[in-house]
């Protein structure tokens, strides 16, 4: 579970991202792309926006690598 003050900064898309990893699924941007109908570039955005606030990390080779949950206090 998140913290309300940290929801309320994120968009759905974000919120649908950290939902995936939750559930333990590998998720990428291409994931964001097709399921929101969203370009490319806005869902590294998102990713992007995650990494920044701490939520997830990227662990791992660029190429076969994944995003993880951050421990969330």
């Amino acid at each position: 579970t998140l913290p309300l003050a940290r929801v309320s900064d994120l968009n759905q898309r974000q919120l649908w991202f950290l939902g995936r990893l939750q559930q333990g699924l590998i998720s990428k941007a291409d994931d964001i792309e097709a399921a929101w109908d969203v370009t490319l570039r806005t869902a590294k955005r998102d990713i992007a926006g995650l990494i920044d606030a701490g939520l997830i990390y990227f662990q791992g080779a660029r190429k076969n690598g994944r995003y993880r949950l951050s421990n969330i206090s």
